[in-house]
């Protein structure tokens, strides 16, 4: 869930790299759009998995109806919103970012609000400041309105209380498969936070390009099956939470619960 920060600034950042480098031109979206349709499935290990053939392509016939109609980052967002109903964090759109041209903000989501940890000497004023909002909107509607652009994704090691597994929000992809590996081959005890990955996943990344909007968009080719059962998430056996005043006095609330042990 927490990931969705980092598509919010994502999403910002494409909004403003549009609206300073198309000039009011609109990209002509139905030959991308017509392009992924074909392309994605082709290319995907098992794209219909979750959402079936027949739903994806009307959603995107029906974005391509009314491209003439919509802005080019509300076709992008449209478009994201296609692709996370598939139900593969590794298969989404790709932007590279012009640095000059993007938000000068580093921010973390801690559990007591988003905080600003970075940013340029000009603004360095907002230094831990919490976010509260994006233009007129609240941080939680942004939020919660966002939710719709991710998926929700030896001997000595045997002795339990020796070895200990921190995981994550940035537990991601090939990371679950080692925090997996550990929970399987270890009594490894896991704590932090819980993962920003699913403990069965699809991976292996490859990506093409669209042709028009040089929009580059990234797809699983194989499918990792670690447990029969279907998690959205490993849950650490300790959990260990983060918040803005830890961060800024140096405590690593892991290690202090490794250290109670």
């Amino acid at each position: 869930m927490k990931r969705v920060m980092l598509y919010t600034i994502f999403m910002l950042n494409i909004s403003m790299l549009f609206s300073q480098s198309d000039n009011g031109r609109q990209t002509n979206w139905k030959e991308d759009i017509a392009f992924l349709k074909t392309e994605l499935p082709q290319k995907h290990k098992n794209l219909f998995f979750q959402l079936d053939r027949q739903s994806f392509e009307e959603s995107l016939d029906k974005l391509s109806a009314k491209t003439d109609t919509m802005n080019n980052m509300d076709v992008l967002l449209s478009l994201q919103q296609i692709l996370a109903k598939v139900g593969d964090s590794h298969t989404n759109l790709k932007y590279q970012l012009d640095k000059a041209k993007s938000l000068p903000l580093k921010l973390y989501w801690f559990d007591d609000g988003i905080f600003v940890l970075a940013t340029t000497k000009e603004h360095e004023r907002i230094l831990g400041y919490r976010l509260t909002g994006v233009g007129d909107y609240p941080i939680t509607k942004v939020i919660d309105s966002l939710k719709t652009l991710i998926v929700q994704d030896n001997n000595a090691l045997n002795k339990k209380g020796v070895l200990y597994v921190i995981i994550g929000r940035q537990t991601f992809s090939s990371a679950i498969i080692n925090t997996m590996d550990f929970k399987k081959e270890t009594k490894a005890i896991i704590l932090g936070e819980e993962t920003g990955g699913m403990p069965n996943h699809y991976g292996e990344v490859r990506s093409f390009t669209l042709p028009v909007s040089g929009i580059t968009v990234q797809y699983s080719t194989k499918y990792f099956q670690h447990i029969e059962e279907k998690l959205n998430t490993i849950t650490p056996d300790i959990k260990a939470g983060y918040n803005f005043n830890d961060y800024i006095n140096g405590i690593d609330p892991s290690m202090n619960e490794i250290m109670k042990v």
